[in-house]
């Protein structure tokens, strides 16, 4: 049966961007394509279909079967291949023109392979060089049986990973994509700074995790979030972990750590705030942590190696003692929350202008306290835009 193809209306009514940033996107995609001598790129997890097509669903969360597969031959513009009943959201969100819709997504497992392999064949890449999310940082988004079915269906084609092509592309953000991001920092930054004005001690770490949540949602941000709250001694050792209803006591040092989307792109910021006022001991690593991630910016601008802002925040630390466990300094970000380049001592990425940097160094001392300060910069020609205007040159404190 020949899969059921419509076309997207000229102008759809949600787009996140206009049509001319996707073409760009599709242009430069070509040009790396023909350099590599790739026929086709097999796209699959929701930040390179959302990339390459602005497909933007919920239903990404379902892990059945991909909501969305983008298709781009290196000779014409990309096509989507979407479950049919996300047909109307596919019209209303992406310029893509063709859509071939696969109608029976939920009750034959094995229809939606079938249709990429038919797409496939019928564009002529049955012998064809097929690029797939293969390599650093990538993730197939279709279940691996699905992906498994496709590639034994064509034995003669040939199977390249294309996460250096990729990331070629999406790690240099257009002037929109700043703005999303921008956007997003801003919203994190007013959060943080209306929940560092409301802590208390017997507060639990719920309930500041509800405030600042609650701020985020209002600030306009997508429905997923990123909070990471903690605070105590028992706690301090635990990374990257949901709040407890544990009430924060005079003394302890609380970790805020949020990142948000905001129509796709993400933001990820980090605080401390010391319950009461702090002691001279806390103060003082404090400003250690302060002065690595000075350090670090004071490298950041096109050309360096990423490894050299590493090692300028590592030296500070391993003045004190405090490195042996900081293996990275930061992080690009956009559609995903972590992506290239990696500031760590083995990266050998070079920076580049308009990339996005998180700066995080992080100094934990279980007896103690954690202490980071992260912030998010754009890199320019000879240096960096702070894209989160939060004050940290003090430990925030509570007055407790």
């Amino acid at each position: 049966m020949p899969p059921d193809v419509a076309h997207s209306p000229t102008s759809p009514l949600y787009p996140e961007f206009p049509r001319i940033e996707f073409e760009h996107r599709w242009t430069r995609a070509r040009e790396l394509m023909a350099r590599r001598s790739i026929d086709i790129l097999f796209l699959t997890s929701r930040e390179n279909v959302e990339y390459f097509s602005g497909f933007r669903t919920v239903h990404w969360l379902v892990k059945s079967f991909a909501p969305g597969v983008v298709l781009f031959p290196a000779g014409h513009d990309p096509m989507l291949l979407i479950a049919g009943f996300l047909r109307g959201t596919a019209e209303k969100t992406s310029w893509i023109q063709r859509l071939d819709v696969n109608p029976d997504a939920h009750s034959n497992n094995a229809a939606f392979p079938a249709l990429i392999v038919d797409t496939l064949r019928q564009l002529g890449m049955a012998e064809g060089t097929i690029g797939i999310e293969y390599g650093s940082e990538m993730v197939l988004g279709v279940p691996l049986h699905h992906f498994e079915e496709v590639r034994s269906a064509l034995p003669r084609a040939r199977f390249v990973g294309i996460a250096d092509l990729i990331w070629e592309l999406r790690t240099i953000k257009s002037p929109l994509e700043l703005a999303n991001i921008g956007e997003a920092s801003r919203i994190v930054c007013e959060a943080f700074a209306a929940v560092r004005d409301g802590v208390r001690s017997g507060a639990t770490e719920v309930d500041i995790a509800d405030q600042l949540k609650g701020a985020l949602v209002r600030g306009g941000t997508d429905p997923t979030l990123f909070v990471n709250i903690r605070a105590g001694r028992e706690r301090y050792n635990m990374a990257d972990v949901h709040p407890q209803p544990r009430p924060v006591q005079v003394g302890d040092v609380l970790v805020l750590d949020a990142g948000v989307l905001y129509h796709g792109y993400w933001s990820d910021i980090a605080r401390v705030i010391h319950i009461g006022t702090a002691s001279t001991e806390h103060e003082e690593v404090y400003r250690v942590c302060l002065q690595a991630h000075h350090a670090a910016l004071e490298q950041v601008r096109a050309g360096v190696a990423a490894h050299a802002v590493y090692a300028a925040a590592r030296r500070i630390l391993d003045e004190r003692n405090f490195g042996r466990w900081q293996d990275m300094i930061g992080h690009g970000i956009g559609l995903d929350l972590h992506e290239p380049p990696f500031l760590t001592p083995r990266s050998g990425e070079t920076l580049k202008v308009g990339m996005v940097l998180c700066i995080e160094p992080w100094i934990n001392l279980p007896d103690l306290g954690v202490f980071a300060v992260e912030d998010m910069v754009e890199v320019i020609e000879d240096g960096y835009r702070l894209l989160t205007p939060l004050p940290a040159d003090e430990l925030w404190q509570t007055p407790d």
